[in-house]
């Protein structure tokens, strides 16, 4: 279960190998996949927090920019954005299993149109937006951080 207020590192659960932690560039907005969630990773820790339009996920990278993960539903891409109120920065989570009641299809709930599962590519490292949870990488599962 994802608890408000907490922080977390968000692996893509696609069979494929190659890198699987969700990762933000604050620096430049750019959200691809990382090989692991070391400190050489900064973008890889997410603060969860739920509010009345869904999740929000803030991106606790080593800049303080653009921190806010961000689906472009009308462009089916995934970024960061420092503005926390654009549709696309609000998310739902849809449980698909139960196994450690941390594994999720997670949607986009942007309000432009568009493909909006979030979608990990394990074989090229990039993000974007699905139309529906068929691609293998729209299931992520997230783990609590008990120190941050």
């Amino acid at each position: 279960m994802i608890q408000s207020g907490r922080m977390y590192v968000i692996e893509c659960l696609g069979p494929m190998a190659g890198n699987r932690w969700l990762n933000g560039e604050t620096a430049n907005g750019r959200v691809d996949l990382a090989p692991d969630t070391t400190d050489a990773n900064s973008g890889t820790k997410w603060l969860a927090t739920l509010g009345s339009s869904g999740w929000q996920f803030r991106c606790i990278g080593s800049q303080d920019s653009s921190q806010y993960l961000n689906g472009v539903t009308q462009q089916n891409g995934v970024f960061l954005d420092g503005n926390a109120n654009d549709s696309g920065t609000y998310w739902t989570l849809n449980s698909v299993s139960t196994k450690n009641g941390a594994d999720f299809n997670v949607a986009c709930n942007g309000t432009a149109g568009g493909n909006t599962y979030l979608n990990g590519d394990t074989t090229t490292d990039g993000c974007d937006l699905a139309a529906n949870t068929q691609p293998s990488g729209t299931t992520w599962r997230f783990y609590e951080l008990a120190i941050y």
